[in-house]
């Protein structure tokens, strides 16, 4: 982690980490699915470079592709336990979403 000025959080050292969270901060930040174009703008990353971690971290079930071209966050982020059910899941997202929203209001 960077070191950065007093009271900011530190940030990755990797460039693809740091990427990554930003990601899953656009996602964090919506219950619904978001757009590759959406995540890609408010990011400031290109599409190419966007679509190409979303889909390593669908891969590993941290973001899930609902359908062609838009993501949301993963059960693997959202549900502790494997095999809990689609009530559960569901009340995980909302949880997380109420939790990106007092993180970030004018996100919600």
């Amino acid at each position: 982690m960077r070191k950065s000025e007093a009271g900011a959080p530190a940030t990755p050292t990797v460039q693809v980490i740091e990427r990554m969270f930003a990601l899953i901060d656009v996602l964090a930040s919506r219950e619904e699915a978001v757009s590759l174009k959406e995540i890609s703008e408010r990011t400031g990353l290109h599409p190419s470079t966007t679509h190409r971690i979303l889909n390593d971290l669908a891969t590993g079930r941290f973001v899930d592709r609902p359908e062609a071209g838009s993501y949301r966050l993963g059960m693997r982020l959202l549900a502790g336990q494997p095999g809990e059910g689609a009530a559960e899941r569901s009340r995980c997202r909302a949880a997380a979403h109420a939790g990106a929203a007092q993180a970030d209001p004018a996100a919600g």
